[in-house]
């Protein structure tokens, strides 16, 4: 019976309040990346530029000015939200996993 300490030492501490960090973020980050998802299709809907899907990689018009800038503000806000949420959810895991 000496495999049983080894598969302990492997256990997640489910127990430990690092783990419900990490699960918290986790479900956050669920739903940080079901919001990204919202200014993603409009970009796909609305701004333009090459497409091979065109026929003879030609440029599909797109929106210009005010409604173009605010997309792309929105892209990179979320995509920013996101790369934190990544990172944090994922150090709460290691720091679950490995200690502090």
């Amino acid at each position: 019976m000496r495999i049983r300490p080894i598969l302990r030492a492997f256990a997640l501490p489910w127990r430990n309040g690092s783990s419900l960090t990490h699960a918290a973020r986790g479900r956050f980050l669920r739903w940080v990346m079901l919001a990204f998802l919202v200014p993603t299709s409009l970009a796909v809907w609305q701004l333009g530029g090459p497409s091979p899907v065109a026929a003879e990689g030609q440029s599909r018009e797109g929106r210009t000015g005010v409604v173009a800038w605010a997309i792309q503000l929105l892209l990179v806000a979320g995509a920013v939200t996101v790369l934190v949420c990544v990172f944090l959810t994922g150090d709460s895991g290691a720091r679950a996993v490995w200690g502090s």
